[in-house]
């Protein structure tokens, strides 16, 4: 089974998330935060990743928006991914962080065939 960070990327690559963003990086490592932890809220999260690099919370947030911010068609490339329509008005760091860690996680819960 390929690592967690392999699974990440590839899912933030199907974004069309910028690797070139610091905040791909931190995106990367708040999903992480996310299934290894099992922290509720982004607060949280960001905090466990601004420890990492030494920054603060705000940081963290501000640069996965920045990241997010310059991909085209974010909704219509997570609803793609997700097998549901995601409103683009309701979308936010935190939504996007969540759904791709429940995705990885909990596979069954996007599976609308059955």
């Amino acid at each position: 089974m390929p690592n967690l960070q392999c699974i990440i990327k590839s899912y933030l690559i199907r974004l069309n998330v910028d690797p070139t963003h610091i905040g791909y990086r931190q995106m990367i490592d708040c999903i992480e935060i996310r299934i290894t932890e099992q922290l509720p809220t982004m607060g949280a999260i960001y905090a466990v990743a601004a420890i990492k690099y030494g920054v603060k919370p705000k940081s963290v947030m501000r640069n996965i928006t920045y990241a997010l911010d310059h991909v085209t068609d974010l909704a219509s490339r997570l609803s793609e991914i997700l097998g549901f329509t995601v409103d683009d008005n309701s979308l936010h760091n935190g939504r996007v962080i969540f759904y791709i860690a429940d995705l990885i996680t909990e596979p069954s819960l996007f599976d609308f065939s059955a």
